[in-house]
């Protein structure tokens, strides 16, 4: 009785990967996703801090909150104007910034929001991310989650350099 024959000559991978393409991550990028939502977090989280934190009952929305919320509302506005070749998929955009924005929201509220939101989990990660991600082209869903920890991360270190400069 006869065998089958198995060609293992051929280059064919056994499973269909799909991998996010290859871009070039040049300095627009670095500075259009990871720098300008950091620099925006910074300015808000300061501003916040310094000018109305202490009028507040019961310190809701502390700077980063703030930061993030206001991140939402400018960042859908301005998707168009950014993602000129996606500007249909700003739902996307939305929808991951969401994703980690009430989290977020709700894990600052705790009382281990410096801990958790702020220097460690969401620092690494930012950091990782800011690292990795300008080399490749990602869905509008996977920017909204780089900027949100980007403005997070800035507004808590914009925060804390106003509250120890006042």
């Amino acid at each position: 009785s006869a065998s089958p024959s198995v060609d293992l000559t051929e280059d064919k991978p056994a499973v269909n990967i799909v991998s996010p393409s290859p871009k070039e991550g040049g300095l627009r990028d670095v500075l259009l996703h990871s720098i300008l939502p950091f620099m925006f977090g910074a300015i808000i989280g300061s501003l916040w801090q310094f000018s109305v934190v202490e009028s507040l009952k019961y310190g809701v929305p502390n700077p980063p909150q703030f930061a993030n919320l206001t991140w939402m509302v400018v960042a859908t506005i301005c998707f168009p104007i950014v993602w000129k070749h996606e500007s249909g998929s700003w739902q996307q955009y939305l929808f991951g910034c969401s994703v980690l924005v009430i989290p977020l929201f709700g894990i600052w509220m705790t009382g281990y929001g410096s801990l958790v939101c702020g220097a460690y989990l969401s620092g690494i990660s930012w950091i990782v991310i800011s690292a990795s991600w300008p080399r490749y082209e990602y869905p509008p869903f996977r920017y909204g989650i780089w900027h949100v920890l980007g403005v997070n991360i800035g507004a808590f270190f914009g925060s804390v350099l106003a509250f120890n400069l006042m």
